[in-house]
């Protein structure tokens, strides 16, 4: 299927709905291990899993992070689709220290933390864009470093996702400095630093993870706690062929962006053509 899809690009692609198509497609191909090919030699991704337990064991172990109770072992139910078999399935809390933010009133926003020179920068659910996942940290909030004590923070490569309201499982980040961040948008450290943060982060932006978000969703305005989104099972493939997908994807996702450019470039001409039949 993919090879047929990068064989007739052009061809098929040719507005921006489709284009939306085809970037969800590139993810849920890359999550199920169809985007680049498995090399047997690739240390598998249980030895990965490992490392990471010590890891997590160590940080308990120097009081870095709080001991949880243990998360459930993953049920031969609960897995959605077959995976290769040098893949592993795991839950969300089991590869990274997972919180949320603070909560700042808008009065004391005002008040305290506006028009600031120095501290680390608030980021909130507004700053994080949907769908393109930039986050806008020149927002005009600060929290100064003498009360940096008072607020948890995101260290640079946390991956954020809003928890909470419309744009919960949808606005999803990736912070690329250190900062302080609402009480709406989870966080998650990986406990390993070799773990690709950004395979992790494309996971969050599939069709699957998606709908697993929001089958957890409880509450009027919807939201999933945070124990229920520490439960959420994802697939995660050897450490190497973890970089290889990604590489695949923002490869793809590169031509994407260009044949955007190109659709809304044709829609322009289109359009002063149509200007020009009226007139």
């Amino acid at each position: 299927m993919i090879k047929f899809v990068l064989e007739n690009f052009d061809t098929i692609f040719r507005n921006e709905k489709s284009l939306e198509s085809l970037n969800k497609i590139i993810l849920d191909l890359a999550i199920r291990g169809k985007l680049v090919e498995q090399n047997p030699e690739d240390e598998p991704a249980s030895e990965l899993l490992n490392r990471i337990k010590e890891e997590k064991e160590r940080l308990i172990k120097e009081k870095v992070i709080k001991k949880e109770k243990e998360l459930p072992k993953i049920e031969e139910d609960e897995i959605p689709f077959e995976i290769p078999e040098s893949w592993e399935w795991v839950r969300l809390g089991e590869i990274g220290n997972i919180f949320n933010g603070n909560s700042i009133s808008e009065k004391i926003k005002k008040e305290k933390y506006e028009n600031l020179t120095l501290g680390l920068n608030y980021i909130a659910t507004k700053d994080i864009d949907y769908p393109t996942s930039k986050i806008n940290y020149d927002n005009g909030v600060k929290i100064p470093h003498e009360e940096i004590e008072k607020f948890k923070i995101a260290h640079k490569g946390s991956i954020l996702i809003c928890s909470e309201g419309g744009s919960a499982g949808k606005k999803i980040g990736i912070a690329e400095e250190d900062i302080c961040f609402g009480n709406k948008l989870y966080a998650l450290e990986k406990y390993y630093l070799e773990l690709n943060n950004k395979f992790i982060f494309y996971t969050y932006k599939t069709s699957y993870f998606y709908g697993n978000f929001k089958e957890n969703e409880t509450g009027i305005i919807g939201g999933v706690s945070i124990n229920k989104f520490k439960n959420i099972i994802i697939p995660i493939p050897p450490l190497v062929e973890q970089q290889r997908i990604v590489e695949r994807v923002e490869k793809l996702m590169n031509i994407c962006d260009m044949l955007e450019e190109k659709i809304v470039e044709s829609e322009r001409v289109s359009e002063k053509l149509l200007e020009s039949l009226i007139r």
